[in-house]
This record gives structure tokens, sequence and C-alpha cells, in this order.
């Protein structure tokens, strides 16, 4: 059998079979392909010769970036302790551990220390080299001085320090007047009553004056001789300031912060404003408080912005202030307590507001409470104080309590008072409140109308058929809603086409509120295909709405839909209902 094959270049080669599944080729070539017959097992027994080289590939791309190499170490500096006591080193110490150090050695004259991170350079060499030589009066033993003193010449050591003996027999020279001494030898000396003439002025040391004032506290100015000051005086234990003339008396106290004038004004509106002649006048200059006190204990202050306070800050339990009366009998006199008024002839000027506090507490401290208290007369004569009664009270937390009765106008005009508990009348007519109403059998009581509102969303509207919505909670044990009517506000977002829905109000734990056995107020086919917003109104309905004498009692007023509403087809439904509460205890 012969094949033929032919060679990638177009060259044909003829193979020849030698025998069993072995085919020869017979003639070489750079390359060569089997066309036919394709067969499983051929073997090639010779090589032909090698073929040429080929053209050379292109260069491969260019590999990715190693990876990083390790970070470098990193390197503090410090002090630590040298090798010997003359030397201290500073260190670099790498994050490797590795260390290199600078050593630091003191030379000839200092000494070398180091705290924490601080090296000092100390100088411990003295100077010796210094020559003393003792002045005039002084003495000289080694290095340590002393005084070379004249033997009774007046100068003398006592407990180690330099000191003059006056009584000394060897003193000098003679003291001048002007030192004084007399300035002369002599042991006879000028005896004043006898031998000196005149009045000897301030300026040489006398008053300048041949006669005082008896009593009278004398004053200076200058070298000018001494007054005697006839409205300044102090006799038996009193000072006294001022005399029966037509003056100002003052006293006037000054240190750095203010000046404080205590005084009788001499004329209108002297010393302050407002003052008349005669009155006394204690007048802080400087925006200061006035303060007066006992046993060190504030009792009054007048505080720097014109208020008035009793001790630290208020009216204290120790303190009986405000009674008024006269101490020689009679009917006790009248205490008027004001806001300050604008003064004379000032033109729309508003006056001062009155205001009573009480103490102020502090952390969970309460503040105290305001009372107004009075004295009725006893049912008898007597010299005891009749009790007292209180009349208002403003407690720490804001409430005002008075026991009384208010009178509106005139007496007897408009009566409120207090009937009993939680019951107030005016003019004998009870005022009517919310909440429940008790009333007795055979009996009759005013009773309160009341009005609840609830906003009802378009989510909630979506589940109103399975979760109610309460309008009215439940008003405590044994009380009952009254219904009297309802308003329901639909807004529409779409049309409601469940023809099926009805809208009802009823009791908690009744929904949906069947008609004619548990519905309080009943909407029919409520907002079917309605293509506008409406509202509709619904008195109390006249059907059953209970079956048992519990299931009103202290039970929410609820509403509900008997069906699905079409989804989303409210924007919001307001709910108004009108009501009042019995209680059936």
């Amino acid at each position: 059998m012969s094949v033929s094959t032919t060679t990638s270049q177009g060259n044909t080669v003829d193979v020849s079979v030698s025998g069993g599944n072995t085919v020869s080729l017979t003639q070489s070539s750079t390359s060569i392909s089997v066309s036919t017959p394709a067969t499983s097992n051929i073997v090639v027994t010779e090589k032909g010769p090698k073929g040429l080289t080929g053209a050379t590939g292109a260069t491969g791309a260019t590999g990715t970036t190693g990876a990083a190499g390790a970070a470098g170490p990193t390197y503090s500096v410090s002090c630590v302790d040298g090798d010997s006591s003359d030397e201290e080193k500073i260190r670099l110490t790498g994050s490797d551990s590795s260390t290199d150090d600078v050593v630091l050695e003191a030379g000839t004259g200092l000494s070398i220390a180091r705290n924490s991170d601080k090296i000092t350079f100390t100088n411990t060499v003295s100077d010796t080299n210094t020559t003393y030589t003792a002045g005039d009066g002084l003495n000289l033993s080694g290095t340590e001085f002393s005084a070379d003193l004249k033997s009774d010449g007046g100068l003398v050591i006592e407990s180690a320090k330099l000191a003059v003996d006056l009584s000394a027999s060897s003193i000098t020279g003679t003291l001048a007047t002007g030192d004084g001494g007399t300035g002369s030898t002599s042991t006879t000396y000028c005896a004043l009553g006898s031998n000196v003439s005149g009045t000897l002025p301030v300026g040489n040391g006398g008053t300048g004056a041949t006669s005082l004032a008896d009593n009278s506290i004398l004053t200076g100015t200058g070298t000018s001789a001494i007054t005697a000051e006839a409205n300044l005086t102090f006799s038996s234990n009193v000072l006294a300031i001022g005399a029966d003339a037509d003056i100002e008396p003052k006293i006037t106290l000054t240190n750095d912060e203010n000046s404080v004038e205590i005084g009788i004004a001499n004329a209108a509106d002297d010393m302050v404003d407002l003052s008349t002649d005669g009155d006394l006048v204690i007048n802080s200059v400087g925006n200061h408080n006035i303060i007066f006190a006992n046993n060190d204990t504030q009792r009054l202050t007048i505080e720097s912005g014109g208020s008035t306070k009793l001790g630290r800050a208020n009216i204290n339990s120790g303190v009986n202030f405000g009674t008024i009366q006269r101490s020689n009998g009679g009917a006790g006199k009248a205490l008027n307590i004001s806001g300050g008024n604008p003064k004379t002839g000032e033109t729309d000027t508003n006056g001062g507001d009155l205001t009573f506090e009480g103490g102020k507490g502090t952390g969970t401290g309460t503040g105290g409470d305001v009372e107004i208290r009075t004295y009725p007369p006893s049912a008898s004569t007597g010299t005891s104080f009749n009790l007292s009664a209180e009349i208002w009270k403003f407690t720490d937390n804001g409430v005002f309590q008075t026991p009384g009765v208010i009178e509106l106008g005139s007496s007897n005009d408009t009566t409120i008072a207090r009937a009993s508990a939680g019951k107030v009348t005016i003019e004998d007519n009870q005022i009517v409140t919310a909440g429940a109403v008790s009333v007795a059998s055979e009996a009759q009581a005013p009773i309160g109308i009341q009005i609840a509102r609830r906003t009802i969303t378009t989510a909630e509207a979506n589940a109103m058929n399975s979760t109610p919505i309460e309008i009215v909670p439940a008003q405590g044990a044994n009380t009952i809603i009254e219904v009297m009517n309802v308003t329901a506000r639909a807004d529409r977002a779409a049309t409601q086409t469940n023809n099926s829905l009805t809208m009802d109000l009823h009791y908690a734990d009744k929904e949906p509120g069947t008609y004619g056995s548990a519905s309080l107020a009943h909407f029919r086919s409520f907002m079917y295909n309605k293509t506008t917003d409406i509202v509709e109104r619904r008195v109390i309905s006249q059907t059953v709405s209970g079956v048992t004498l519990t299931e009103d009692v202290n039970k929410a007023v609820e509403v509900s839909f008997s069906a699905a509403a079409t989804t989303d087809c409210f924007t919001s439904l307001d709910m108004y209902v009108t009501y009042f509460v019995i209680d059936i205890s």
C-alpha cells in the first residue's frame, strides 16, 4: 500500500508500507501532514534531518513588582548611668534592641550626675586664693572678723549683737539738742515751768494752744495749732458728734472697696435722694450690701440691688420680723409692705413689684412655703393672744391652698367655696367638672360633658377590620362611658369599593360592634363609592349595646370596620366623640 502526503510547504512525500502497521517516510521535509488514510497506530522509525531554527518569538510581558522589603528599625534617645562615678551616657536605642552610647566624662574640678534624662555638670573647686585684711575697728583671726571695741567707749556685744551702752564712762563729746541731747556738759537742766515762757508751737513739739474746751476731741492741721472740736466730744463714756446746731453730722468709713456714710440729713435730698431734714441716713456709697447682724449672724441684709432680706437669704424661724406693736399698750400698729414708688415729680414712671419668696432649699431639700395667717377673735373675752388661722398658703411646688372661701367683687357678691372633697360651688351651685359622677337613687347631680378626638392614619385605616382604634380610654373601676354623638371626618384618597364595610363605635372587646347588639354608633356602607371627602354624624344608637351588666363597666370606647376597606383609600379619618362618665358604685 502506498500513502501520498503533502507537506505544509506544498511538497508531496511518497510513503511506502514496509509491512504490518509501520509507515516509512522516504523523503525528508520540514513538516508533513497525514491526510489519508487515518490510522490510530503510526510509528515513525527514522527521523529526518533537523529543520531550520524558527524566528525568535516576541518578548514576554514584564513580571509583577516584588513585595516591599521589611521596614528598618526606629530609634529613641535616653540617658543612662555611666560605667563609673565620673561618667554618664547618652544612649541611642533601636526598635531591634540595638544600642549605641555617647559617653560624657567629668574632668578635673567637675562632677557629673544624672536625673532621669537630665545630665548635670557641677563645679567642685573652691577659690582658696583669697587674702583678707582687717581695717580700722576690726580684728582678723584666720578667716573670722570681730569688732575691735574701745574699753568703756559705749559699744558692747549683747547676745552676739552690737549694742550701745550709754552708761559707759569713756564716751566722748556732747549730744546736740537737735539729736535729743542738751548740747551742754552741765548737769543743771532747764525747768520748763519756771524758765520757759510763751506757747510751744506744733513744729517744736507743742500744741500751739494755751487752752482747750472741756471734753473736746483734738484735731490738727499741719503745723497749725491743735483745735478742740466743739461738735466732737467724749464725756462719761459717750462719744458725741454734732450739737444743737444747723449742721450735717456724719461719720465716713472708707477702705479700698467702699465708702460708708452714717449721718443725719440737714435738708431735703441731703446725703441721698428723698431724704429730708433730720432723717438718719446709712449710705453704702459703693455697690455693696448693708448687713445688720447680731451674735456673728446675719439678720437683715439690704442688697446692693435694692432688695431687703432677712437672715442669710430670707425670713428664718429665728427672726420675729414685722411685729409692730405699741410698747405702752393699746392696739397693735399696722404694717404696710409695698413695692417702691418712683420719685415725686417723675412722669409716667412705673412702680416697683412686690415679691414674696419662701426659703430656697439645696439638693433634695424642699423650698419654704409662703403663708398668710390671721387671728380670728375668740368666742369669749380674755387677755391671751388668739390662735392663728391659716388663710392662704403657697407651697414650694406652686400649689395655692385656702381653707376659707373666695369672694369676687365685694363681700357676699360672688362666693366661691369648697363643698366637699373634689367639689366647688359658686353661690352654692356646684361647678361641673370632668370625671365620673355618682348619683344616688331618687337624686340628681350635675355632670360634665367631654369630647375626645382621634386622628386615624392611612395605615391604621387599612387594618381597622382587625385592629380597633381606641378613642376614649377606660375611666376606672365602676365607671361607664356614655356616648352622646359621633362625628367622622373622612379625608378621601381613593374610592372605597367594599359595599359590605360598616364602621361602628363600640366598647372594648366588642369589635366589630354588630348593629343591634354591640354598636353604639353605626355607619352603614361607610364611604362606599364616595368621590369626595365627607363628614358624617351619628347620635347614640337606640339599640341594645350590651347583654350583661359588666360589658360596659371600665371599658374603653373603640371604633372598627366590619370588613377590610379598599387599601389606602383614606388619607386620614378624624373621629370626634362627645360623652360623659357615670359612677355606678
